[in-house]
């Protein structure tokens, strides 16, 4: 008997389950988990459980929901660098930067790109590493931005005073925001190549089905070409009765 036949459920591949990172966004109570901790009888209006929603809907992959600054104007650390300040444009006082939003925009999608996966077919843990790459991007150019500012590579600490003439004493160290930059690279680019990996993991075993469902279709012209479209035929068993 083929092999084929015997072991034909097993042959036949089997959709990888994984979950969606693709949610809707219509009609969808974001904001019932935080709706539901609120005081019995509280009553919101419309706009309030948009402003829930909206929360919830940033911070459903992570912190990366609240990883915006929140625009101080002249207060904020890189007013100096901000375009809207170049440009001269309103700035939203108490909002989201949305300098900083674009940003982790684009680069989500320049990820994406790089990455080779499929929007439409993120799952969610694809999603979270994706949007924590944005993150530690979003962290280096403000350690840049601290630069620009402060752009000393070797930095002059006091460390005492000499015993000896009483003139002070310091100590030269590498700039903080120089580590703080080479260590989230480095996370960053661990985070990447894991997404590229499981981006050719998916790609090798979507093909590897694709090969075996080939593979199916000629055996099963194989077979139908040895027994016959009609199937398998049976011998015909006559009854011939014996002589006495």
């Amino acid at each position: 008997m083929d092999p084929f036949i015997n072991n034909r459920k097993e042959l036949v591949p089997t959709k990888p389950k994984e979950q969606s990172a693709v949610l809707p966004h219509s009609e969808e109570n974001l904001g019932g988990k935080i709706m539901e901790q609120l005081p019995k009888g509280t009553e919101l209006t419309v706009q309030q459980k948009g402003v829930l929603n909206k929360y919830m809907d940033g911070m459903r992959w992570g912190i990366t929901g609240v990883s915006p600054l929140t625009c101080k104007d002249a207060e904020c650390p890189y007013y100096s660098k901000c375009p809207l300040v170049k440009a001269e444009i309103p700035r939203p006082v108490g909002e989201d930067c949305p300098v900083e939003k674009g940003l982790m925009l684009q680069w989500l999608e320049q990820y994406i790109a790089t990455s080779g996966m499929d929007l439409e077919r993120l799952s969610a843990y694809d999603m979270l590493i994706l949007q924590d790459i944005a993150y530690q991007q979003l962290l280096e150019a403000r350690a840049a931005m601290e630069l620009a500012d402060n752009p000393l590579i070797q930095v002059k600490t006091f460390v005492g005073v000499d015993h000896r003439d009483g003139s002070p004493m310091y100590t030269y160290s590498l700039n903080n925001l120089v580590t703080f930059r080479e260590r989230s690279n480095k996370i960053k680019m661990k985070l990447l190549r894991e997404i590229i990996a499981t981006a050719k993991s998916k790609s090798e075993e979507e093909r590897g089905q694709s090969d075996k469902s080939t593979e199916i279709a000629l055996k099963l012209k194989e077979i139908e070409k040895k027994l016959g479209k009609s199937g398998i035929k049976m011998p015909q068993v006559i009854d011939v009765p014996s002589k006495e």
